[in-house]
């Protein structure tokens, strides 16, 4: 039996921009990848599609919680509505923060990750993503941004991802029964 679940603390700084910048949103997303190899002969692999479980979304219309979760809300998946209003607006030089704690999905949706060493025909990996909706309210004025002013309000996105580990819980006790406490 695989237990897996937990909480996930996001911590957002942004120092000091360079230009003044409106933040519409702040998705976090877990990425599952399999390998799989032949028991066979271990020079067949195959590697399915990259399984992305999005695991909060912040923006204007589901702001952060700053580390108070009341229950498992559920996360919408796609791409940020157009009309939602920036999160923040961050004058150059100045600052913005963003705490959010969230629920890492459980053991239905994500598989412990394979640590290395472990002789199985199924390898599992995870990376953490942070993708950044925003906005460089400079380019407003800058001729050379492009093709205009439309092309200057477009949204920008930057994503940072860095390997996660995930691992599988159980606890046991002196009588054999999971979770049971032997006194």
């Amino acid at each position: 039996m695989l237990q897996i679940g937990g909480l996930l603390l996001l911590r957002f700084n942004l120092i000091s921009p360079p230009t003044d910048v409106e933040i519409y949103g702040v998705k976090v997303k877990i990425n599952q990848h399999f390998h799989l190899r032949s028991a066979v002969d271990p020079k067949h692999t195959f590697s399915p599609p990259v399984d992305i479980r999005t695991v909060a979304v912040i923006d204007s219309a589901h702001p952060a919680n700053y580390g108070i979760v009341d229950g498992p809300a559920p996360v919408r998946s796609g791409s940020h509505t157009p009309h939602l209003a920036p999160i923040a607006v961050v004058p150059r030089g100045e600052g913005f923060r963003l705490h959010h704690l969230a629920r890492i999905p459980n053991d239905n949706l994500l598989r412990p990750t394979t640590q290395p060493g472990t002789e199985t025909g199924i390898v599992v990996e995870h990376s953490i993503a942070v993708e950044v909706t925003y906005r460089n309210l400079s380019d407003d004025d800058d001729p050379k941004a492009g093709k205009g002013k439309e092309h200057a309000r477009e949204r920008r996105k930057l994503v940072v991802s860095k390997p996660l580990d995930i691992f599988s819980v159980r606890l046991f006790s002196g009588d054999g029964r999971s979770g049971a406490r032997s006194d």
